[in-house]
């Protein structure tokens, strides 16, 4: 199976779990389940199973969410950043898969297979999902795209439904009689009481030229794009933006694989989930006597199968029952976990009304320590900056803003241009604005500073920080 190259895509807003997920930190990059983020599970599993060097992984990934994406796959393995492509802008996974399989096909060669995984989602038995990427292999190398099926347990309309036919000759894999992509709550319960019907679980296995060919059968616009996109872009890996926003936007599902002849499926029990809901997390963590799942600062009293995180404050919850309750630094939400669709119209909501709470959380982690916003008063923005023993804040340069740092704990060294300045504790530094500068931890000890940011030009804006860091790796 080394012949197989793996195609993660990395994208998406991921705000089905607000607050606890943004647009500029989806659920991909967060540690939600173990000590990895998705992202960094998801490489895993695919160097695990595949046994390939990690120079042979491609990542297709959003151009704004590429510095996390780098970050973390390089805390990995460098290599694994070789072959990330970035798109100027999201055109569902139509657009991203075409990309990625012209790609590998360019650098590869024509003879190369592809393994599509999707970033974001959890998968609890790797052995048998080893055990059926061999299947389909089997079954691609006959010139076959072979999606991966997972027996449904309820009807749920934001999947895939594969109706499976008849086997193929001493294999686990079936030949796909209907493809359908997201039917209405009916559709799905009947597909669901039939017992014919498999969810898709986004991961495909196939021929790069057996895909190619079906996007020319039945894509033409799109992989002509694609092709003309990569041509005049800066790169391969960085496309054309203007061809590229041209692509239609819709799922590869509908694009190809319902249309596309020689399709199989290989059904798979490997504990997988989307993690795409509040409750769908809960399910797959561990918990309490009384179902519940608490992380951070938090007590109960007769509450039971709730959801509970916390990032500073004391969430005390008594009486109740199947809540889902997400305090982070700047938003609290409080809902029924098994109203999902709920909670996804909720949160569209807020794209007219707070439209900033969708975009980033006022704390943000990253691989050199975190920032957490205190206030935006007075004309200036307070916030709470901690780097970690050994490492560095990357390189700011300030423009409309002068910034004075309170040094609280340890060491800091600042490096402005071709001076050092070594601050301790109790001591303040300033900094003028256009001035570019690095931050050091000098210590053995976590550096703790108060970083208050002065507008020198005009007020502060409700819309965003005076400055953004680009590395945010995890939170």
């Amino acid at each position: 199976m080394k012949k197989i190259i793996p195609i993660i895509l990395c994208g998406g807003s991921g705000t089905r779990l607000w607050p606890k997920s943004r647009e500029t930190m989806p659920k991909q990059f967060l540690k939600l389940l173990g000590h990895d983020t998705l992202l960094q599970a998801t490489a895993k599993r695919a160097l695990n199973i595949l046994g390939c060097p990690p120079e042979n992984v491609v990542t297709v990934t959003i151009a704004d969410m590429k510095p996390q994406t780098e970050q973390q796959l390089g805390t990995l393995h460098r290599g694994l950043t070789e072959h990330i492509l970035t798109e100027p802008l999201a055109r569902n996974t139509a657009a991203a898969v075409a990309y990625a399989t012209h790609y590998v096909w360019e650098t590869f060669g024509e003879d190369a297979y592809a393994w599509v995984l999707l970033s974001d989602h959890y998968i609890g038995n790797e052995e048998a999902l080893k055990k059926a990427v061999e299947d389909a292999y089997g079954i691609a190398q006959q010139d076959y795209i072979v999606t991966f099926g997972i027996e449904p347990t309820r009807p749920d309309t934001g999947f895939g439904y594969i109706k499976k036919s008849t086997a193929f000759e001493s294999s686990t894999v079936s030949h796909v009689e209907e493809f359908v992509e997201k039917p209405p709550l009916e559709t799905a319960q009947n597909y669901l009481d039939s017992g014919e019907y498999l969810w898709s679980s986004g991961m495909h296995l196939f021929k790069v030229k057996k895909v190619l060919k079906g996007y020319h059968a039945y894509a033409k616009e799109s992989i002509r794009l694609v092709e003309k996109s990569m041509q005049k872009g800066y790169s391969k890996q960085i496309p054309s933006k203007d061809l590229y926003a041209r692509i239609k936007s819709e799922p590869f599902e509908t694009a190809v694989l319902e249309k596309a002849q020689q399709v199989a499926v290989v059904p798979c029990d490997i504990q997988w989930s989307d993690l795409g809901t509040f409750n769908s997390l809960w399910e797959e963590r561990e918990k309490d006597s009384d179902g519940n799942v608490m992380d951070g600062h938090v007590v109960c009293h007769k509450a039971k199968d709730c959801f509970i995180q916390t990032e500073d404050r004391l969430v005390a919850c008594v009486g109740v029952q199947d809540l889902v309750i997400m305090e982070t630094s700047d938003a609290i939400l409080v809902a029924n976990k098994n109203k999902s669709d709920d909670i996804k119209t909720m949160v569209k909501s807020l794209q007219k009304t707070h439209p900033n709470a969708l975009k980033a959380s006022y704390k943000s982690t990253y691989e050199w320590g975190s920032t957490k916003i205190i206030s935006k008063d007075y004309n200036c923005i307070t916030s709470e900056l901690v780097i970690r023993p050994g490492h560095r804040r990357p390189l700011h340069t300030t423009t409309n803003a002068s910034k004075t740092y309170t040094i609280v704990s340890g060491k800091a060294l600042f490096k402005i241009e071709d001076t050092t300045h070594l601050i301790e504790e109790q001591n303040i530094f300033h900094i003028d604005h256009t001035t570019s500068h690095l931050i050091l931890n000098a210590g053995k000890q976590d550096l703790y500073m108060i970083e208050i940011q002065y507008r020198v030009e005009e007020a502060i804006s409700d819309a965003e920080p005076l400055e953004s860091d680009p590395q945010i790796i995890s939170a």
